[in-house]
């Protein structure tokens, strides 16, 4: 990434009432998932670091990854996660990677509505799939007020140990994914959502849609008359929602074979198939070529 003005769709997680379940459900779907994890971090920039009762797993891909969000220590506060659970269903979590958040919450703290100062977070991430071997992760991120973006919990983010994260051995998946290439959000007013990205962003949409192309993936606003077109009779959680993330595999029909082998039905779309969100917890994966 090039400065402080290059964005990236870093990440995107899945907020879930069991993590267990989940990952069993994300398992099956073909991917291969992260031990889990644990959140500490800052409330507030002066704040302490401490645990947050959250923690994930993660599918780690060579371009992105996907969260699978949830609550691993039930006596400890974890306010922040049953805000983020009562809000959304499904994916609820949007991250854009930047190079570096203190840089860019200055350089647009005064012409960007409803962004807060950075804070740091951390937390311990397993090394490999097997054993305890952990190494600590440290990141800096910047959120956007609810009020800002009510669509999801929208945030930049600085990788400080990206190497930590994006371990060679978790970046092949039995389904073959291979990138986050994209996500679309639903709403009742494409165009104003579209509007208020823009402005948090500072970013411009391709002309002629309400897409935005970023340095690595795509975010895309829709309308629900659009989104049940594509996907035919697929229910959406409460909207606005992160309806559909998009998913780059090496061969589509290598991953088809790959769910009709476990017993999941993929649909086909013009470019790629799909799952329903009946069985991601929330939300179409969207399957497509690399």
């Amino acid at each position: 990434m090039g400065g402080e003005s290059s964005l990236t769709l870093d990440h995107v997680a899945l907020v879930s009432p069991d993590l267990d379940a989940s990952k069993e459900d994300y398992e099956r779907l073909g991917f291969r998932l992260t031990r889990e994890s644990a959140h500490r971090g800052k409330l507030t920039p002066e704040g302490p670091v401490e645990p947050w009762g959250s923690g994930n797993r993660c599918a780690m891909f060579r371009q992105g990854y996907f969260e699978i969000l949830g609550v691993v220590d039930e006596k400890l506060p974890h306010d922040r996660f049953r805000a983020l659970a009562d809000r959304f269903h499904g994916v609820g979590l949007v991250a854009l990677g930047c190079e570096r958040a203190s840089e860019l919450y200055r350089s647009r703290k005064d012409r960007v509505p409803g962004l807060k100062p950075p804070v740091e977070i951390e937390r311990d991430v397993p090394i490999g799939l097997e054993g305890g071997e952990t190494k600590l992760g440290l990141f800096r991120i910047v959120r956007a007020e609810p009020d800002a973006f009510p669509e999801a919990d929208l945030f930049f983010i600085e990788h400080q140990t990206p190497d930590v994260l994006w371990q060679k051995s978790l970046l092949d998946h039995p389904n073959g994914v291979q990138a986050l290439a994209g996500i679309t959000i639903c709403s009742e007013d494409p165009e104003e959502t579209s509007d208020r990205f823009e402005r948090l962003t500072l970013r411009t949409r391709e002309e002629g849609a309400l897409r935005f192309a970023l340095d690595e993936g795509s975010v895309e606003m829709a309308s629900v008359d659009e989104v049940t077109a594509r996907f035919e009779d697929v229910v959406l959680p409460a909207v606005p929602c992160v309806a559909v993330v998009t998913l780059a595999v090496a061969d589509v029909d290598e991953t088809r074979r790959f769910l009709k082998d476990n017993a999941v039905t993929p649909h086909p779309t013009d470019d790629g198939i799909w799952v329903r969100p009946e069985r991601t917890g929330g939300v179409v994966l969207h399957f497509v070529a690399h």
